[in-house]
Protein backbone atom coordinates (compact mmCIF):
# COMPACT_ATOMS: atom_id res chain seq x y z
CA UNK A 1 0.00 0.00 0.00
CA UNK A 2 1.94 3.13 -0.93
CA UNK A 3 -0.66 6.27 -0.69
CA UNK A 4 -3.56 6.09 1.71
CA UNK A 5 -5.86 9.68 2.51
CA UNK A 6 -9.01 10.43 3.82
CA UNK A 7 -11.95 12.11 2.32
CA UNK A 8 -15.22 13.54 4.19
CA UNK A 9 -13.83 11.35 7.28
CA UNK A 10 -15.77 8.26 5.75
CA UNK A 11 -13.37 6.85 2.87
CA UNK A 12 -9.91 5.47 2.93
CA UNK A 13 -7.63 5.20 -0.23
CA UNK A 14 -4.94 3.49 -1.26
CA UNK A 15 -4.45 2.83 -4.73
CA UNK A 16 -7.50 1.26 -6.20
CA UNK A 17 -8.79 -0.10 -3.40
CA UNK A 18 -11.54 2.19 -1.71
CA UNK A 19 -13.19 1.63 1.57
CA UNK A 20 -16.32 3.29 2.50
CA UNK A 21 -16.65 3.55 6.66
CA UNK A 22 -20.26 4.58 5.72
CA UNK A 23 -21.57 1.46 4.04
CA UNK A 24 -19.02 -1.13 5.08
CA UNK A 25 -18.11 -1.49 1.90
CA UNK A 26 -14.71 -2.10 -0.36
CA UNK A 27 -14.13 -0.79 -3.97
CA UNK A 28 -11.19 -2.32 -6.41
CA UNK A 29 -10.66 -0.07 -9.27
CA UNK A 30 -14.95 1.50 -8.71
CA UNK A 31 -16.35 -2.02 -8.42
CA UNK A 32 -17.74 -3.87 -5.54
CA UNK A 33 -15.55 -5.96 -4.53
CA UNK A 34 -17.21 -9.32 -1.82
CA UNK A 35 -15.67 -9.56 1.21
CA UNK A 36 -16.76 -10.50 4.40
CA UNK A 37 -16.97 -9.08 8.03
CA UNK A 38 -13.32 -10.09 9.12
CA UNK A 39 -11.97 -9.24 5.80
CA UNK A 40 -13.55 -5.79 5.99
CA UNK A 41 -12.71 -5.14 9.57
CA UNK A 42 -8.73 -6.14 8.83
CA UNK A 43 -9.04 -3.66 5.77
CA UNK A 44 -10.42 -1.01 8.06
CA UNK A 45 -7.46 -1.79 10.61
CA UNK A 46 -4.88 -1.63 8.12
CA UNK A 47 -5.25 1.02 6.33
CA UNK A 48 -6.13 3.22 9.19
CA UNK A 49 -3.08 2.22 10.34
CA UNK A 50 -0.69 2.87 7.55
CA UNK A 51 2.96 2.40 7.87
CA UNK A 52 2.73 1.11 11.39
CA UNK A 53 3.18 -2.41 12.81
CA UNK A 54 -0.38 -4.02 13.85
CA UNK A 55 -0.66 -6.68 16.03
CA UNK A 56 -3.57 -8.60 17.46
CA UNK A 57 -5.46 -7.22 20.59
Amino acid sequence: MTEVYYAEDTKLFCDDLTLDKERMAVFCRRREATVSQPEYQILLVLMENKGKTVTRG
